[in-house]
């Protein structure tokens, strides 16, 4: 039970999350493992645990990782600990998700017995549908900057409620299909990300850059260049190594190709992946 509340309280499997590479999650945890690669995703499998990463185009390296502990495949899953869990939106097919802010973690469990099913990285679900936003966002986006933050001011929208409108606008910024005014877009989301506390809106802009240089080079002009949003990333990041350092410095290494000085990012990037050897328990063990 012990494992599965470390994981909830930090974030972590045993110290190491997916954010920190598919290298450093084998380093940490070990070689054990079995590997699976697709065209577009890496999977490391280690028994209770299984960490992802999509792969960039064009050798750019790996981004969005995550991982997943599978508590539902032990014989007596564990009943769900006593900690500032959330319930995110009723029950459905049986399972409960909760969410607990602090490690921004999302547990999912038995409806009926309570025990954890699985637990993962992530936030709680939207509970407004995109497709009204997307559609209130067309029109803002035709406002100037200035019209736009008097616009927002008049709304009053809580954090939370603007971040599902970013997120909104980012998604239809990234959309596959074709999109003519992709840049104006792109720029529009920069904009909306900026409304809300700079570390969030630096790591968000960050991953929002390289979501855009791994489909659509040269469609957006607009966007600031790698070195200043990298810059934008580490200036906020402290020695805590908090959660928000980790997302910060992994926002920021999306661009260390792109960078003529990595000095900076690499003293970062050392810091944020020492992380001691650790093992997993095995299923007979927990």
């Amino acid at each position: 039970m012990n494992f599965f509340e470390d994981v909830l309280l930090t974030g972590t499997v045993s110290g190491v999350d997916a954010g920190a590479g598919p290298e450093v999650v084998a380093r940490v945890l070990g070689p054990d493992h079995a590997r699976e690669v697709t065209a577009h995703r890496l999977s490391y499998h280690y028994d209770l645990v299984e960490f992802f990463w999509y792969k960039r185009p064009r050798g750019l390296g790996y981004q969005d990782g995550t991982f997943t502990v599978q508590a539902h495949r032990l014989d007596n899953p564990p009943s769900l600990p006593d900690l500032d869990l959330v319930p995110d939106g009723d029950p459905t097919y049986g399972y409960q998700r909760y969410f607990l802010p602090s490690s921004e973690m999302t547990v999912v469990t038995d409806a009926e017995t309570g025990t954890i099913h699985s637990i993962s990285p992530g936030t709680p679900r939207p509970t407004t549908a995109p497709k009204p936003l997307l559609q209130s966002m067309k029109h803002v986006l035709t406002l100037t900057p200035a019209d736009r933050t008097k616009w927002l001011s008049a709304k009053g929208f809580s954090n939370t409620e603007w971040e599902s409108r970013c997120r909104v606008i980012t998604a239809h910024t990234l959309t596959r299909t074709p999109l003519a005014n992709r840049d104006a877009w792109a720029t529009f989301a920069t904009w909306a990300w900026r409304q809300l506390a700079p570390t969030q809106a630096a790591a968000e802009i960050a991953k929002l850059l390289a979501g855009l240089e791994n489909h659509f080079v040269g469609e957006y002009p607009s966007m600031p260049a790698a070195a200043e949003i990298v810059q934008n990333c580490l200036t906020h990041v402290t020695d805590r190594m908090s959660l928000v350092d980790k997302k910060l410095i992994d926002a920021a290494m999306l661009h260390r190709h792109a960078l003529a000085d990595t000095v900076e990012l690499d003293r970062w990037w050392a810091a944020r992946t020492d992380i001691p050897t650790a093992t997993l328990p095995q299923l007979s063990q927990v």
